[in-house]
């Protein structure tokens, strides 16, 4: 049996690598060169060509350096934004739909929900008292994920941003659907109450939650001191 690792690890001395990471690759490389050996082998070559064949396969391993360190340099820079800014918003996003539903389901069958006064109360503005959850959550999931205030911001407010960006795709579809620029002074009248109703005036509900999810934790003040 070729050792493998032996062979890739030769090879790659003298690139500028982590350890961490040359080993990484050294285990990816080396499982590379014995699949090559063993696909000969199936195709009926001797040990000796299939061998040759693997030990032979072009390789720019200066090239090859450069192509893995960008690589790895790109998943970390998603992995990141992920953890700090995509995870936390979707999570902000989930836990309101999800409410929503809820008091949709209970304003559909149809029955109201009562205060102690015995008054009636919309959805709406049952919705819009959930809004500072929402936000905290998103800004404190952020927060946990190392995101920068902007992070924390945009992960709390990401309910109303989704919706932002949802009203503005109906608007684009319906002005093609009519002529390009003119979409009537009643339907941009129903998008501005749209945008203030869904998008504005919950955002201040999210702000408030996300707000003391702006400032650093003890532990990542403590982090910065030292």
């Amino acid at each position: 049996m070729h050792d493998w690792k032996k062979f890739v690890r030769e090879r790659m001395e003298a690139m500028s690598l982590s350890p961490e990471l040359k080993d990484e690759v050294i285990l990816e490389l080396a499982a590379h060169f014995e699949d090559v050996f063993e696909e000969a082998r199936a195709e009926g070559h001797t040990e000796a060509d299939a061998l040759e064949r693997a030990t032979t396969e072009e390789v720019d391993w200066p090239q090859l350096a450069t192509q893995i360190q960008r690589t790895k340099q790109q998943e970390g820079v998603m992995n990141e934004r992920t953890k700090r800014f995509w995870l936390p918003g979707f999570i902000s996003l989930a836990t309101a739909s999800i409410f929503l539903m809820i008091l949709a389901k209970v304003s559909y069958e149809p029955r109201v929900i009562l205060m102690r006064s015995s008054q009636m109360v919309l959805v709406y503005p049952i919705w819009l008292l959930g809004q500072p959850l929402f936000g905290a959550l998103g800004a404190y999931f952020s927060r946990r994920g190392g995101g920068t205030v902007w992070a924390r911001l945009a992960a709390g407010l990401f309910p109303s941003l989704v919706l932002l960006a949802m009203i503005s795709v109906v608007l684009l579809i319906r002005a093609f659907e009519h002529s390009p620029g003119d979409v009537g002074s009643g339907n941009l009248s129903m998008y501005a109450r749209a945008i203030v109703g869904v998008v504005v005036i919950p955002s201040v509900g999210l702000l408030m939650g996300a707000l003391p999810f702006l400032r650093e934790s003890k532990t990542q003040q403590g982090l910065a001191g030292n």
